[in-house]
């Protein structure tokens, strides 16, 4: 009996079917992989609006630093490990040398394949993310969280550019809290590894490794472990600076960190929330729209959270990482305050976790609110102006120096002065002359390298016409004009450009009758609808060697031959507003004054010319009047005035 009780008591087919329990737990995950794939297609997919926002722009052109790089990698095939590439700063193996020589063939061949990779590599930041993202958040809100790093003004300019250093230094940024938070330490600061050695800006990451384990396992052991191999990165980071030292690679530019000039902690975190909001440079009246809707939707989240004391209680487990995330974006401004120029690019790092603390919050307290919050910011960044159009000369107004139009307008400028040496190419060893050109242009072909690049030529130079010396003998020249009505660079004659330098050159050496026969040359060389720029200025200067010589109808011609070209160019006008003065012509004289200060309120000469006039045309009122605008507008102009006895 007992032995049969014994055997009742002990059933041991029941402890079979419960063992197969243990397998329930593998279809939740598979259903939970299955139901978080759209969302990771739809973060990778986020990258098209991207696209379309920098529409119109010259992807992977490069510019500035891209010259020095790829002019190393030209002519120094063996490649130094530890040198700055070309660069006089920085020690950035990855950002530089590695990247280069992956991407080298492209820049040559097909440069927007570059725009290409850069958005792949936005595509899986965004997976990195969501990822991290997913540890505190649901789906939606994680994904929209990834996607704040790519839907940004800030990735802009690190999509059309081919620059890699700070996108790769993210990235590995991105992956290396990933592995942190998943207790994987050898892989984790593997990624922090590269991401430093892509750029230094990468730096705080290392600092969050121990700060991750103490989260993840509370135990001093395991933060000792991680603060070594974080000590390790730094030290191999450190000690690659301190051998490139030995080869001229400086720490950091000189001037980046000038106390006397830098941003300041509340200006970089105001333009720093401002470009990862998408409002740096939208018209004001559309920023303030934003920001205001911004502002609603989080005071709206904060009278939320006030009435509803149960929705903070309930999300408590999402804090840390938002807390974590927003600690991150708050610490790492701390540096781009002590810059002494803004870039907001720069905020790509630092706002790379920042969609996980505003989509956590905003979404712990109502779903909607994070929607809506996406929503704005998509509305923002659509709202941004595409590659502005190649309708002047000018580099457009943007808050950060080289912010997504600027650097857009740089690679037009390189972009249209290849294409016209790669119509007519320069010989080996020639010297191109470049005229009217924009601003900026010697940083954005970096000097020489631009075209060394190009025509694989080491002994090319780049130079301007301010330095142009007509010897005969010397090494093949070229001379370019760039001319911002059409876009493009014109070839002038050498001929045209000789004479042109020794006519100027006698005028301003006082040599009237040498520099009226030299540019009279010129003028017969340069041809109508084809050289009007060159021509208008001709006649000016025509004119006033003409004048300086006593024959006063010759430059009268000459002047009005150059208003027939430019209505409106200021030389000629104020120098026929003199000479109509000096004929007692003063109404004539006051027309041609009050032309130029239709196009310049301020002009000095202008005002002055006026001051001068208003007289002699019994309006001694107006002349004051003028008086006042110049000594408001030029205060030196008026001093220097005064003390020769010049004063009206």
């Amino acid at each position: 009996m007992a032995s049969s009780l014994r055997s009742v008591a002990m059933p041991r087919p029941e402890r079979r079917r419960q063992t197969p329990q243990k397998t329930i737990l593998r279809p939740s995950v598979a259903s939970r992989r299955q139901r978080e794939w759209p969302w990771l297609v739809a973060v990778a997919l986020s990258v098209l609006p991207l696209f379309w926002v920098c529409r119109g722009a010259p992807f992977g052109i490069p510019i500035a630093d891209e010259y020095d790089h790829l002019y190393w990698l030209l002519f120094h095939p063996s490649l130094n490990p530890f040198d700055s590439m070309g660069s006089p700063f920085y020690w950035r193996p990855i950002g530089r040398q590695v990247y280069y020589a992956l991407t080298g063939p492209l820049f040559f061949a097909a440069p927007w394949l570059i725009s290409v990779l850069h958005g792949a590599l936005l595509a899986i930041l965004g997976i990195i993310v969501f990822r991290v993202a997913r540890r505190a958040l649901p789906p939606a809100a994680a994904a929209a969280a990834a996607t704040f790093p790519i839907l940004s003004e800030p990735a802009r300019a690190l999509l059309v550019s081919p620059n890699g250093e700070m996108l790769l230094a993210v990235v590995g940024s991105a992956l290396a809290v990933h592995e942190a938070l998943r207790g994987r330490i050898w892989t984790s600061a593997a990624a922090g590894l590269a991401a430093l050695l892509s750029h230094g800006a990468a730096l705080p990451v290392i600092a969050a490794l121990p700060v991750i384990a103490w989260h993840r396992e509370r135990r001093v052991s395991a933060v000792a472990r991680w603060s070594l191999a974080a000590a390790a990165v730094a030290v191999i980071w450190l000690g690659g600076h301190l051998i490139g030292r030995s080869r001229g690679t400086l720490l950091m530019a000189t001037g980046s960190l000038d106390l006397g000039h830098v941003v300041g902690p509340m200006r970089a975190l105001v333009f720093s929330v401002s470009a990862l909001l998408n409002l740096e440079d939208l018209p004001s009246s559309h920023a303030r729209l934003y920001l205001l809707g911004a502002a609603l939707l989080f005071a709206v989240w904060g009278a939320i959270l006030w009435r509803d004391r149960l929705t903070g209680r309930r999300n408590g487990a999402s804090w840390p990482p938002i807390l974590g995330a927003a600690a991150w974006f708050l610490l790492g401004t701390v540096p781009l305050a002590l810059v002494s120029d803004w870039n907001g690019w720069r905020t790509s790092l630092t706002g790379l976790w920042l969609g996980i603390a505003t989509f956590g919050l905003l979404w712990g307290a109502r779903p909607w609110l994070a929607a809506a919050f996406f929503v704005l910011r998509l509305a923002a960044l659509l709202s941004a102006a595409p590659a502005p159009p190649m309708a002047s000369g000018t580099l457009p107004e943007t808050t950060s120096r080289f912010g997504f139009a600027r650097l857009v307008r740089l690679q037009q400028y390189v972009n249209a002065l290849h294409a016209s040496l790669r119509q007519d190419p320069p010989p080996p060893g020639a010297i191109v002359y470049l005229s009217h050109a924009p601003e900026y242009f010697a940083f954005a072909t970096a000097g020489d390298r631009a075209l060394r690049v190009w025509f694989r030529d080491p002994r090319m130079e780049l130079s301007y016409i301010t330095r142009y010396r007509p010897e005969p003998g010397q090494r093949p020249r070229r001379v370019l004009r760039f001319d911002p009505d059409r876009w493009d660079f014109a070839r002038l004659p050498n001929p045209l450009v000789d004479a042109i330098v020794e006519g100027e050159e006698a005028l301003a050496r006082g040599q009237a009758a040498t520099a009226r026969q030299a540019l009279g040359r010129a003028l017969r060389i340069a041809q109508p609808g084809v050289h009007d720029v060159e021509r208008v200025e001709l006649q000016t200067s025509f004119g006033l060697a003409a004048y300086r010589s006593g024959d006063t109808t010759a430059a009268r011609r000459a002047w009005q031959a150059a208003l027939a070209i430019d209505s409106s160019h200021r030389g000629a006008l104020l120098n026929l507003a003199a000479l109509s003065a000096q004929r007692g012509e003063f109404g004539e004289a006051k027309r041609l004054t009050l032309a130029v200060l239709a196009e310049s309120p301020e002009d000095p000469l202008a005002l002055y010319y006026l001051a001068r006039i208003e007289p002699s045309l019994g309006n001694a009122g107006a002349a004051d009047i003028a008086w006042r605008r110049l000594a408001k507008a030029s205060p030196a102009f008026v001093d220097s005035i005064v003390r020769d006895d010049g004063a009206p």
